[in-house]
C-alpha cells in the first residue's frame, strides 16, 4: 500500500529558507493569477516536501504545467473558468495519492485537455466535467478507483494494467473502479484486471473494447442509462457478476466474451437481443464455471428457440438457476 508522510491538522505552508530548497507542503494557485505567474509560483514552491497542490477558483488561467519531483498526496484542480490545458509531469515515475480534476461548465466554455506523464501509480482518480482529451501516459496501476462523470472525446490510458488492486469502501459506498459517461473514444490497450467495471451511462455507437482485460474481480455492470452497440472483451476469463439493464431498449448489442471461463451470475435484459444471440449465450454458458449453481437471467429478452431451448434445459438439469 502506498504510504504518505502525515502532517498535523494545520495546512500552513512551510517556507523556503536558504538552506532548505525543498518547497512547500501545500501549494495554492488561486484567484486572478496569469499563466506566467502560476508557472513561476510552481517553480518556486514545488519541491520534495510538496504533498498537495491546489489549482482552484482562478479567473484567467488558461494553461498550467505541474512538475512533481517526489511522491505526492493530492492534486486538486477545480472551478477554473478559463482553464483549457492541464499537464502533470513527474521526473522519476513518482506515485500520487489522489488526482481530482473538475472542469468549469459555463455557457460556451471551451473543452479542457488533460495530460499526465511519468506517474506510474495513483490511488484514486476523479474526472468531472467535459474534456477534449484525457491522456495518462506511463500510468500502470490505479490502486482504488477511476471515475469519470460527464464526458470526454478521447479517454486514453495506454500503459494502465491494473485498477482496484486493493479493496476499499469510500464515504459514498463502494465506488466503481471504472465509471464512464459520454466518451467517443476509449483506449485501454494493456488493462488486465479491474475490481469492478461500471459502464452505466456510456453512450457510443462504436466499439468499446478492452483487448487485454482478463479478470473482473466483482462485477460488470450497466444499468439505467445508455449502453454500447458493441462490447468487446476478447480475453476476459473471469467475472463474478454480469448485469446489463439499460434504459435504451432495442439496441440488439454485440457482447463478445469468447474466452469466458467463470461467471456466477449472468443477467441481461431490455436490450433487444436477437434470438440468435440469446441462443448463443445459453450455449456458451454450458461450459462456463461453476458447472452448477450459476444464475442466468435472460427473461426480459426474446425467448430461445431450437437448440437454445435445449441448452437452457441442460443448464437447469445441471443445477443452475435459469429464469
Amino acid at each position: 500500500m502506498l504510504t504518505f508522510l502525515l502532517y498535523s491538522c494545520s495546512e500552513d505552508n512551510i517556507y523556503i529558507t536558504p538552506e532548505d530548497t525543498e518547497g512547500r507542503v501545500n501549494v495554492y494557485i488561486e484567484g486572478d493569477v496569469t499563466n506566467e505567474e502560476a508557472a513561476a509560483q510552481l517553480k518556486a514552491e514545488v519541491g520534495t516536501l510538496t504533498q498537495n497542490i491546489y489549482v482552484q477558483n482562478t479567473t484567467q488561467l488558461t494553461a498550467i504545467s505541474i512538475n512533481l519531483v517526489k511522491d505526492a498526496n493530492r492534486i486538486y484542480i477545480a472551478r477554473n473558468v478559463a482553464l483549457t490545458d492541464v499537464i502533470v509531469n513527474s521526473v522519476m515515475n513518482n506515485k500520487l495519492g489522489e488526482l481530482e480534476v473538475e472542469t468549469y461548465n459555463g455557457v460556451n466554455t471551451p473543452l479542457c485537455r488533460f495530460e499526465m506523464n511519468k506517474i506510474n501509480q495513483v490511488n484514486q482518480i476523479f474526472f468531472t466535467g467535459n474534456f477534449s482529451e484525457i491522456l495518462c501516459n506511463n500510468l500502470e496501476t490505479i490502486v482504488f478507483s477511476l471515475y469519470i462523470n460527464l464526458g470526454a472525446n478521447i479517454f486514453s490510458f495506454p500503459d494502465l494494467k491494473y485498477i482496484g488492486t486493493q479493496e476499499f469502501v469510500s464515504i459514498n459506498g463502494d465506488i466503481s473502479n471504472i465509471w464512464f459517461a459520454y466518451i467517443n473514444e476509449v483506449n485501454f490497450p494493456k488493462l488486465e484486471e479491474v475490481s469492478r467495471l461500471d459502464i452505466s451511462g456510456f453512450y457510443t455507437n462504436g466499439i468499446l473494447s478492452f483487448p487485454s482485460l482478463k479478470k473482473i474481480k466483482k462485477d460488470l455492470f450497466s444499468e439505467y442509462y445508455g449502453f454500447v452497440s458493441h462490447l468487446d472483451l476478447p480475453k476476459l476469463e473471469y467475472v463474478k457478476i454480469i448485469r446489463i439493464r439499460p434504459l435504451m431498449h432495442d439496441l440488439n448489442p454485440i457482447i463478445s466474451m469468447p474466452s469466458l471461463k467463470y461467471c456466477e451470475s449472468f443477467s441481461i435484459g431490455t436490450t433487444g437481443l436477437s434470438v440468435n444471440k440469446v441462443n448463443a449465450f445459453y450455449h456458451q454458458f454450458l461450459t462456463v464455471l461453476p458447472a452448477t449453481g450459476k444464475q442466468i437471467d435472460l427473461s426480459e429478452e426474446v425467448q430461445p428457440t431450437g437448440q437454445g431451448l435445449l441448452d437452457k434445459q441442460i443448464l437447469i438439469n445441471q443445477g443452475n438457476i435459469v429464469y
